[in-house]
This record gives C-alpha cells, structure tokens and sequence, in this order.
C-alpha cells in the first residue's frame, strides 16, 4: 500500500507499511506529481476531473509487504462487494483543528450507489451541486463507520478482482453511516494515464511544468 506524506518541503513515497508511525517499509522521494489538465472545482466542493499520477525518483522494490495492483479496465457493475481504504477520521471533526489521520490504515466494505440519489443528496448541501464526468458513488455498508476527511485519494478496490476501480475524490463532510461519497473512476481517465506514463511523454510534460515554477 503506497501513500504520500510530507516530509519537510518534500514528499515521499512510502510503501510496505500499513502505519504512518512506522515499521519496515520503503521511503522513495516523488520526482513530481502531474496533476489533470482539466482539474477544477466546478461549485463549492464539487471537484471534476480530480486525478493525478506521482512519478517516483526510484523504482519500487516488489516483496512479501509490496505488491503492485492491477487498474480496472471495464465499467464498475452493480453487485460486486468492494472495499475502500484510508487514513481518514474516526467521526466527524467538529473543527478544522480536529482533521487528523488515524496513523493506521482502515478499510470499509462498500457498494455502488445509485448516482441520482447521490447527486440528490449533494444538491441538498450548499456547496456540492454535481457529480461530474468520470466519477460514480459509493456507499459503505460497514454499520460502524464511513468515510470521512482526509480518505481523498484512497483507492477503491474491487475484491473479487483485486484490480483498483478507482479513488476516493470527495466525502460527505458528515463522517457517519449511510453517507454516500463520490469515486474518480480509473477506468474513465485510463487513456489519460496510460499517454502520461510513457517515458517521452512524461519527461516533456515534467520539464515543461518544471520550467513552468521558475
């Protein structure tokens, strides 16, 4: 399982611990990120296009603790049992001082969830108003929890497959059961990463933004 934490000014990679405390695991340094061409805040909170890829300085190394993970390359279909993971909160913070990771790794069972009901239940919150292109919801049905802040980013993996469907891009601000949250489809945006992963195209669009900083 592989995330990002800052590390001074810079961000590293960190792969084969389930822990933000510690254990054995690999600290790789990110060369940079490259965010979507087309990535806005529509309204509010509502975010399209909400994917980037990392690009490391070293390659990982594969073992018992670090495996590589397939991208789902089919539509999601309704009756599958998928599984969500992140270091979001426990419950809801009742203020911006009270947003902290829970330092290990949690996962919930989920489902799709019917995406007018979703978009109905946004609408209803002053600052959602859409579910833009590329994106499908979700809903946990773990009775004890659901997703909340700080889980943006986490994959959504599908469990018979073991193929990554998608990532978590924006949650209900209410961190309790029977919140729907809103997934960035792997799927949708695979030829964007697949253009974006060759050598050539990667080296270009880095310098370019590199130069872009200065």
């Amino acid at each position: 399982m592989n995330f990002f934490f800052s590390s001074g000014e810079s961000y590293v990679a960190k792969c084969g611990s389930n822990s933000l405390l510690g254990g054995p695991f690999q600290q790789i340094p990110i060369d940079t990120f490259l965010r979507h061409p087309e990535y806005e805040r529509v309204a509010g909170d509502t975010i399209a296009n909400n994917i980037a890829l990392a690009f490391l300085k070293n390659p990982v190394q594969c073992g018992d603790r670090v495996q590589f993970i397939e991208l789902q390359t089919d539509h999601v279909t309704e009756g599958s049992t998928y599984r969500v993971y992140g270091f979001g909160n426990d419950e809801h913070p009742n203020s911006a001082d009270d947003i902290k990771p829970t330092y290990a790794l949690k996962y919930l069972e989920s489902q799709l969830y019917d995406n007018d009901k979703c978009r109905s239940y946004f609408r209803n919150l002053l600052y959602y108003n859409e579910i833009p292109a590329g994106t499908f919801c979700g809903m946990t049905k773990d009775p004890n929890g659901s997703q909340c802040q700080l889980d943006q980013g986490g994959p959504f993996v599908d469990t018979a497959t073991e193929r990554q469907i998608a990532v978590v891009s924006y949650v209900s601000p209410f961190c309790s059961i029977e919140r729907p949250a809103v997934y960035t489809s792997v799927q949708y945006f695979l030829p964007w990463i697949i253009d974006n992963i060759q050598p050539s195209n990667y080296r270009t669009k880095v310098e370019k933004k590199k130069n872009k900083w200065h």
